[in-house]
């Protein structure tokens, strides 16, 4: 019997969760607004971040990295005279196996797509790489889509449910990070 590839079974079992997050990241139009995205996923982005620099990566991840963007975040909140606020660490259990971290860099690497279709709205803005936009242009130019989703196919002793879990914990992690944003203006 035909199973659908986890890279697609991935996307269909957080389809939901993903829609929820871009209903709140929403679309900028002003560079306010803009700020307020770049915030949100800061908030987010960062503990996360934190956690997978102590990470332990499975074989089939040995020679690769996710594209790590907060050096790029606070850089670009600077740039627009915004704070560059403390966050919260990453609870330690949504990395603690390879299903766990494989599900966590679904949504990491997964976002690169989206920062195609962001850069061109902060590029209108005004914003660029050298000025508040600095961590779409690195997502944006970044390949390793391509290398994370053969390795998430091909990875030996993977338990889906897992992998969903922490898929779905990461978006509401996101979810979380813009919501607080709403409930502050």
């Amino acid at each position: 019997m035909h199973q659908p590839s986890r890279r697609f079974l991935l996307r269909e079992r957080t389809a939901a969760a993903h829609r929820r997050v871009d209903e709140r990241v929403g679309s900028f139009d002003t560079v306010e607004a803009y700020g307020h995205y770049l915030t949100g996923l800061y908030r987010f982005r960062l503990p996360i971040e934190r956690a997978l620099r102590g990470a332990s990566f499975p074989h089939s991840l040995e020679s690769w990295q996710p594209t790590l963007v907060g050096p790029e975040l606070s850089a670009d909140l600077l740039a627009l005279g915004l704070p560059v606020h403390d966050v919260p660490e990453w609870p330690v259990g949504l990395l603690a196996d390879d299903s766990s971290l494989f599900g966590c860099l679904y949504v990491l690497e997964g976002s690169g797509f989206g920062a195609r279709i962001l850069l061109k709205r902060a590029l209108a803005l005004g914003l660029d790489r050298g000025h508040g936009a600095s961590h779409l242009s690195r997502q944006a130019s970044s390949d390793s889509w391509t290398v994370f989703v053969s390795a998430l196919e091909n990875a030996d002793g993977l338990d889906m449910e897992r992998v969903v879990s922490a898929a779905l914990s990461t978006f509401a992690a996101a979810e979380k990070a813009f919501t607080r944003l709403e409930d502050v203006e």
